[in-house]
């Protein structure tokens, strides 16, 4: 249970909170298709510059996936890529979307993503099952890194979104399920909620 007294404002992050994911699977996914000690090579690349560039819509998926294919010395088709690096993103379970479907009725909802052009692709349309055409009708507003250039744990990110929706940083709560990200938000007076990934229920189920 999480303490929203003076809390008007949930913004979320996506993968960890309201999507599950595995970075497991991906790996597992490349090594099929031959790539050699993928899980270290993925924990590499997500700290090179291309990386954080192709997170904040810098870089193309071109480009990205050239660079990662280098980095793996092996070369893969665009869709052999694409299909495994997307194997991470799995579901967004259906009482998730009825706890925030409830949640809406007493606060403003926003989602906050790091997220890129080719996972974007694949789980945009992910809950029309659920009555809702994309994700982002969720929510009052969301914002992906790639569509708006800034990323977390950066603090600029967290000051764009209150200046855009003219949001008071003392009335908002962000959950995340990365600690680095919390102390971004936190850097723009934002409180930050930490959960681990999928306890998304736990922590809001009562707040409905």
């Amino acid at each position: 249970m999480v303490e929203l007294q003076g809390v008007k404002n949930l913004i979320f992050d996506f993968g960890g909170v309201i999507l599950d994911i595995d970075f497991g699977l991906t790996a597992k996914a490349f090594e099929r298709l031959g790539v050699s000690n993928t899980e270290s090579l993925i924990k590499r690349a997500m700290h090179l510059d291309f990386f954080g560039q192709f997170e904040r819509g810098k870089i193309s998926p071109y480009e990205f996936r050239s660079e990662m294919c280098d980095l793996a010395d092996k070369q893969l088709s665009h869709q052999e890529f694409d299909d495994a690096w997307n194997e991470m993103l799995l579901d967004i379970p259906e009482e998730r979307v009825r706890i925030l479907e409830n949640l809406r009725k007493k606060y403003r909802l926003f989602l906050l993503s790091n997220t890129n052009k080719i996972h974007y692709a694949n789980y945009y349309n992910r809950v029309q099952h659920l009555g809702y055409p994309f994700v982002d009708d969720l929510f009052e507003k969301a914002w992906f890194s790639f569509n708006i250039g800034l990323a977390k744990p950066g603090r600029e990110i967290f000051d764009f979104i209150l200046k855009e929706k003219s949001l008071n940083p003392s009335e908002c709560l962000f959950v995340d399920d990365m600690p680095e990200n919390i102390a971004g938000a936190e850097l723009a007076g934002i409180k930050g909620l930490c959960i681990q990934p999928g306890t998304f229920a736990e922590y809001f189920r009562t707040k409905e």
